[in-house]
């Protein structure tokens, strides 16, 4: 395993087992904020990645990449993105 996965075990390891019951666990960690914190790193993962490609082929039409899967990726990503905020906040 890598350091950092370690490192985060342990620290859960040491956590008082009183708080995985508490309100700041469910705050935290619940399934349904789990998700939503996921999917928004998805959508801004894929805004950025459209924006790099679009950066780099500027002046060209771009046709690889995330623009051959998807007309307007920023867009995706944005619209993904929303998804995410949407799902943490219900």
């Amino acid at each position: 395993m890598s350091e950092f996965t370690c490192l985060v075990l342990n620290v859960f390891e040491k956590i008082d087992p009183a708080f995985w019951g508490s309100e700041i666990y469910l705050l935290l960690f619940s399934p349904r904020l789990v998700l939503g914190r996921v999917v928004t790193i998805i959508g801004f993962m894929v805004f950025l990645a459209a924006c790099f490609q679009f950066l780099k082929g500027r002046g060209r039409l771009i046709t690889r990449g995330l623009y051959s899967v998807v007309r307007r990726p920023q867009y995706f990503g944005i619209i993904v993105m929303t998804l995410g905020i949407s799902v943490m906040s219900m």
